[in-house]
């Protein structure tokens, strides 16, 4: 079946992708969506979306991904957010890092790559965590 957009939402299986993938199910039922997660398995279940489980920290395994998918457009929603006072401390600074910063450079650039149509980049709020700013 031909779809009029092959949607591609990372982190599919958190809060976030989870209402993304949704809501963009719901307005748009005739689109096809493939979550990638690290955990694939906990992503949505139905006929109407895939499923790729991949790190995005892992630029060669994402660029892969993104090429076999050919997604039209990348809404990317994967990141962490730590909980409660791990989010004031610097215990987790570099995994935040490296999967906020990290996975979100190796998926635009796979993006750019793959020639895909739409990139939308959901941000989070550790990206003060994560010691860059806006200014």
């Amino acid at each position: 079946m031909s779809y009029p957009v092959h949607l591609l939402v990372t982190g599919g299986s958190g809060f976030l992708g989870k209402a993304v993938i949704g809501a963009v199910h719901e307005r748009h039922p005739d689109w096809h969506i493939t979550s990638l997660d690290i955990e694939a398995s906990s992503s949505p279940q139905a006929d109407w979306i895939d499923h790729v489980g991949i790190d995005v920290r892992d630029a060669d395994a994402v660029y892969k991904a993104v090429q076999i998918v050919q997604p039209t457009a990348i809404v990317h929603c994967a990141g962490i957010v730590p909980a409660g006072n791990e989010r004031y401390n610097l215990s987790l600074r570099d995994e935040v890092f490296a999967v906020n910063v990290g996975g979100t450079k190796n998926m635009l650039e796979a993006a750019q790559a793959c020639s895909v149509q739409a990139f939308c980049f959901t941000s989070s709020v550790c990206l003060r965590y994560v010691g860059l700013s806006c200014t």
